[in-house]
């Protein structure tokens, strides 16, 4: 039966140090040491047959205390996740390699969130910011405005600007059809804006 240990690279360093897997197969082939990702300050690191980040003492404050339980609950699953994936190997009649090992325990990457669509406003809005100091009243005055008739501009036409709606013909597109209700179309011409 293979166990899993869980040691310190550097047991008496002053500074947070890594904690490593050593994994004994029990089958003949040297233990293979997997990193874990995961550091912790050696005072706070029981050794021995418990092998886990203390959640108890004087020195342990709630948020210290909240991050080693963290730590423990990371390296439970790394430890269960290895023996799973050992297990179901040697089920199959397969020894895995140390590469297989090691890829077993790295924790599955989260999905990378989405980055949020560019706004035209919401940039427009930042340039003026930026160049408030930098630039002449009347120009950072006149990108105020140009930023208020871009605002209008989405209001009348009840969608929201995008940089796919810029085109050499933006400015030159005469009547704008726009929909307030599902029956109802109104025309918008751009003189009308200056009303």
């Amino acid at each position: 039966m293979a166990t899993v240990s869980f040691h310190l690279k550097d047991p008496k360093a002053n500074k947070p140090t890594p904690v490593f897997i050593l994994f004994n197969p029990h089958n003949g082939t040297p233990r293979v040491r997997i990193y874990t990702g995961e550091k912790i300050l050696p005072a706070y690191w029981t050794g021995g047959n418990v092998q886990q980040a203390l959640t108890k003492g004087r020195s342990i404050n709630a948020e210290l205390k909240r991050t080693h339980e963290t730590l423990n609950a990371s390296l439970t699953r790394m430890s269960k996740r290895l023996l799973a994936y050992w297990n179901e190997y040697r089920s199959q009649g397969k020894l895995p390699s140390d590469t297989q090992l090691r890829e077993a325990v790295e924790p599955e990457a989260a999905p990378a969130a989405p980055a949020p669509a560019p706004c035209p406003l919401a940039d427009l809005l930042a340039y003026k910011d930026r160049h408030a100091r930098t630039r002449q009243p009347n120009t950072v005055k006149a990108l105020g405005t140009l930023y208020n008739h871009l605002v209008r501009y989405e209001q009348l036409s009840g969608q929201a600007l995008t940089y796919e709606g810029f085109t050499k013909n933006f400015g030159t597109i005469s009547p704008l059809t726009f929909s307030t209700q599902p029956d109802y179309k109104t025309t918008v011409s751009p003189s009308s804006w200056l009303t």
